[in-house]
């Protein structure tokens, strides 16, 4: 059984990660941000705000079990920008 490889993409908001992600012919494209934890699990700063950049805000567990599955070609998908809220 062939699997698949796994090619991590990193850099800041609005880089291009997803657009340079595009161009790979049948890849599996997992972000980070389908795996926010949901506002109802985190925190309100003082401000009121909510710290989507923190670490905390993302199931990274969850987002590694993905990439691992997917990479062994068992993924099924996930639910995009946490849409479950």
């Amino acid at each position: 059984m062939k699997k698949g490889m796994i090619i991590s993409i990193c850099g800041g908001s609005g880089s291009g990660k997803t657009t340079l992600a595009k161009t790979f012919i049948d890849a599996t494209i997992i972000s980070t941000d389908s795996f926010y934890v949901g506002k109802s699990q985190m925190t309100r700063l003082e401000n009121g705000n909510y710290d989507f950049d923190h670490p905390d805000a993302v199931a990274l567990d969850e987002c590694a079990k993905a990439t691992l599955e997917s990479a062994k070609k068992k993924w099924s998908g996930i639910n995009p920008y946490g849409e479950s809220e």
